[in-house]
């Protein structure tokens, strides 16, 4: 933005008594040669130290610049921020968030006003609102075939839990699966033993508020794929916990708000080669809502060496706003139940 206009020569034209009627501007008479037009330079301000930058937004309104520059890449805020002060001061300022938020989705009045994030900026880039709360949902972001990055193992028997490519021995992934994974075709497979483990989602880091929480109290979609090798039966199961505070031990009974558990579920062998989706829809669950539990488990039915029990992907935790909820909220939510 600070490059400057280092020269601009203003040349007459080498034929003075050109005539326009009888030859197309800008050339010669005789050879059709270009030749720089005559320019009047009387009248006209050519700074020519003057930052290009300057020269088209000094007289914008205020608010107009902060506008285009929310039109900006993520990327290049920094840099817009160095071009000067008043630049600095509109990618800086709570309304220029406010309007990154509105655009992009993350905070969507409609449904979410008159409860407002208290720092714009923190909520855009958290987006808790507009994204899957579950992290390496399918193994999409393991360093190895054996990392298990972001998920806590409870249980780790057989040949331990494993992260597959191409998903041997069942269907390829749905393609709902993959819009999660950024088109990895990445999954999870247990063993002959337990393989259980948990992800346990602290709502108040993510980015949400206590307000909207309690008040709120959007729609939560929980979901998960699941398979079966197509040569061996297996068991699985999968559940989510809504709780108010944090579980100290394996027992959280005394946080639990509600929950959900699909399974166990035993699949025979020579099953269909397909993908299945547990999900559930937790509404109307009352305040007090700060973390999200989530856990699966599967094993195979033969106590097979290697990796034959049930495969995982998919995992997804989302809340979600419908005109249903916002025309049952505007009439008051009533008590708590489970659905």
């Amino acid at each position: 933005m600070g490059q400057r206009i280092s020269s601009l020569k203003l040349r007459p034209s080498k034929s003075k008594n050109m005539e326009p009627e009888t030859k197309e501007p800008g050339c010669t008479e005789k050879t059709g040669e270009f030749s720089e037009p005559d320019i009047d330079t009387q009248g006209i301000n050519l700074d020519m130290e003057r930052p290009l930058g300057d020269c088209v937004f000094e007289d914008l309104p205020f608010e107009l610049i902060q506008r285009n520059l929310t039109f900006v890449p993520d990327c290049d805020l920094k840099e817009c921020s160095c071009v000067c002060k008043t630049w600095q001061e509109a990618v800086t300022e709570q309304s220029f968030w406010r309007q990154k938020c509105e655009r992009g989705g993350q905070y969507v009045e409609k449904y979410m006003a008159p409860y407002f994030p208290t720092d714009w900026k923190e909520f855009y880039f958290k987006s808790p609102f507009a994204r899957n709360l579950i992290k390496n949902s399918s193994g999409q972001d393991s360093k190895g075939e054996f990392d298990l990055c972001e998920w806590k193992i409870l249980s780790d028997g057989g040949e331990r839990w494993k992260v597959e490519t191409d998903c041997p021995g069942s269907a390829r992934l749905p393609d709902e699966v993959l819009l999660l994974t950024g088109g990895q075709y990445k999954s999870f497979a247990t063993s002959y033993g337990w393989c259980e483990r948990e992800q346990v989602i602290d709502l108040l880091e993510e980015g949400f508020s206590e307000e909207m929480l309690d008040c709120l109290q959007p729609i939560i979609f929980v979901s998960e794929w699941y398979a079966a090798r197509f040569d061996c039966g297996n068991t699985y199961e999968f559940g989510v916990q809504l709780l108010n505070g944090r579980p100290t031990s394996d027992d959280t009974k005394d946080v639990i708000i509600d929950s959900f558990t699909f399974g166990p579920i035993q699949t025979p062998e020579w099953p269909e080669k397909s993908w299945k989706q547990a999900s559930h829809h937790f509404r109307e669950y009352g305040p007090g809502l700060r973390f999200i539990r989530y856990w699966d488990k599967s094993k195979d039915n033969k106590f097979w060496a290697g990796h034959y029990g049930g495969k995982m992907a998919g995992s997804e935790v989302r809340f979600v706003f419908t005109q249903e909820q916002k025309t049952a909220e505007e009439g008051g939510v009533q008590g708590a139940s489970s659905s």
